[in-house]
């Protein structure tokens, strides 16, 4: 008994080697070839750099620091700064916006009393004023050159009784953003 299993465990062995030997002998043709002559392609860039902030309250200059203005209705708060846009991308689609929905402060009504308007030069020719504080953006094979971008911050005159006094508003939370859009 021992002797046939001894013989059926040779005769196993000697399938399984061949069979494994013979699998190294059978050849796989392949071949590459690259897709392209020219093997490189570029990515494009979004970028946006924002220059040095001025700001005027109703037409005179705010020479100390802007947190220290104490705003009444009726008062208009301007920004000007230079903003540099780089839209580089053959498809590329993208706007340019401040929100004003992102105004944040202590006092809702306060927020609720001020209205915010992002204007950018007609001249650019690059720039195409679309919704509310938005700019569509023309892409480009490089950076644009500086604009000076305005930001109106308007206190509604209109503001009665003791709506938003004694509150602040966060003006950090007016954000420059410029957002690549899907291209259709």
């Amino acid at each position: 008994m021992v002797n046939k299993m001894t013989k059926g465990a040779v005769a196993v062995a000697a399938g399984v080697t061949l069979l494994l030997g013979g699998a190294g002998t059978y050849a796989w043709w392949s071949v590459e070839q690259s897709a392209a002559e020219q093997g490189e392609i570029q990515s494009g860039d979004l970028d946006l750099a924002l220059g040095q902030a001025a700001w005027t309250l109703n037409g005179d200059p705010v020479t100390a620091d802007v947190t220290q203005v104490r705003v009444v209705p009726g008062d208009v708060l301007v920004l000007t700064q230079s903003v540099t846009v780089t839209a580089i991308g053959d498809d590329l689609a993208s706007q340019l916006s401040v929100s004003e929905t992102d105004l944040t402060g202590t006092d809702p009504q306060l927020v609720e009393a001020l209205d915010v308007e992002f204007t950018l030069p007609e001249e650019t020719g690059w720039a195409t004023l679309g919704e509310q504080n938005t700019y569509a953006i023309a892409s480009s094979s490089e950076a644009y050159a500086p604009v000076e971008a305005t930001v109106v911050i308007t206190f509604d005159e209109a503001t009665e009784g003791q709506v938003g006094t004694n509150a602040a508003v966060d003006l950090t939370s007016v954000v420059f953003s410029l957002d690549q859009l899907p291209t259709i």
